[in-house]
């Protein structure tokens, strides 16, 4: 199996992603193996996407190592919507409150900026109002893989509430079939670790509450007001 494990950009994409390899490694060994050598081929695991080339290379390293997982930021691409169909992978998509992932995004810009990370991730994103129109070009994806289906969504407040259930679900979706102390093995590596993460930030809810102040937020609900509602969000 393949794991396409897309999302909005600080949606605790990185946990879910590292989640999903410790998923499929204790459901069978070979799998870090496979996921070794296809970081060495992708940038430690991401791809910006999956077109005709790196689609069959993809199954090149399926078939010959085993199971994988790409990071992804991507929409439901052809070649992504290829591999699903024809039963080759399963999908999940990691969204969040657009205006948290503002918040969190220019936290990580200001960690660019000051060379921590190379990536050059979320550099442009200084300031709310110049941070709008980036995160409203990131949601488009959410309703490109609501349209699909085919996909398992992740949303970022309910995986911070209950990490545990989700690791559940997620073991069930891809059909692996972990004990229940297998998935907290999984949990508590991870809880004992974020701390260290690069990618990491303050892994709260609702920020916008109380790191906004009142013209910013009138602003992001005006801006996302639509969005917001879509994706079930109050304002």
């Amino acid at each position: 199996m393949i794991v396409i494990s897309s999302s909005i950009p600080k949606s605790a994409s990185t946990l879910v992603y590292n989640y999903q390899k410790d998923l499929l490694a204790l459901a069978n060994q070979n799998n870090a193996l496979a996921q070794e050598e296809f970081k060495k081929y992708s940038n430690y695991g991401f791809l910006r996407g999956i077109y005709f080339q790196n689609f069959l290379t993809i199954i090149f390293f399926k078939t010959k190592y085993g199971n994988i997982v790409i990071k992804t930021h991507s929409k439901p691409s052809f070649f992504i919507k290829l591999l699903i169909i024809l039963g080759l992978a399963k999908a999940t998509f990691s969204y969040r409150d657009p205006r948290d992932i503002i918040l969190s995004a220019i936290d990580h810009g200001e960690r660019t900026r000051k060379g921590i990370d190379h990536s050059n991730a979320c550099k442009n994103m200084v300031t709310i109002k110049d941070s709008i129109p980036i995160v409203k070009s990131w949601t488009s994806n959410w309703y490109k893989w609501k349209e699909f289906g085919n996909v398992f969504f992740i949303r970022y407040e309910d995986l911070m509430e209950n990490k545990l259930s989700y690791l559940q679900e997620m073991s069930e979706y891809f059909n692996l079939k972990l004990k229940k102390e297998q998935i907290e093995e999984i949990y508590l590596k991870h809880e004992k670790s974020k701390n260290t993460s690069w990618n990491f930030n303050k892994g709260k809810t609702e920020r916008y509450k109380t790191e906004m102040n009142g013209s910013d937020l009138f602003l992001c609900n005006q801006e996302f007001k639509d969005i917001l509602e879509d994706m079930n969000y109050s304002i």
